[in-house]
């Protein structure tokens, strides 16, 4: 399934959904009210710069909208598995985001996990494990 249509079929009112890449961020409409995403798609793997989006993506929500559910789209294809990544502290980059996600649960926001395409290793551990559901 194409991304586009997965965003229609989640969200028949629709959504507003900005890519950096493989990175996707944004907001989408139910009839109980919006919804934070956060997201990958395209399988990418995840180093720091991908954590570090996703990480921000947490906190922008929860300081600008506390309380809204965020949605996580999850398509990896795990932890980025270069010398450089692991030398500038990769490990601690997907604590961060581990971090993020378990703050904005217990800050209130129900967070979900849509694995809509692959989710491997690091990947799913730094991105989707940590949520109140997993589907």
């Amino acid at each position: 399934m194409r991304f586009e249509e997965l965003l229609e079929r989640l969200f028949p009112l629709g959504s507003e959904v900005v890519a950096d890449g493989r990175l996707v961020s944004g907001e989408g409409r139910t009839a109980s009210g919006p919804v934070a995403i956060a997201g990958t798609r395209g399988g990418p793997t995840l180093g720091a710069r991908e954590l570090l989006f996703l990480s921000g993506r947490f906190l922008a929500v929860m300081r600008e909208t506390p309380g809204r559910p965020i949605l996580m789209l999850v398509d990896n294809r795990g932890q980025t598995m270069a010398l450089e990544e692991e030398l500038i502290g990769l490990g601690e980059y997907v604590a961060h985001c581990v971090k993020a996600q378990d703050l904005a649960r217990r800050r209130g926001h129900r967070v979900i996990a849509l694995v809509h395409g692959n989710s491997v290793a690091g990947g799913f551990i730094a991105f989707g494990l940590c949520a109140g559901r997993t589907y």
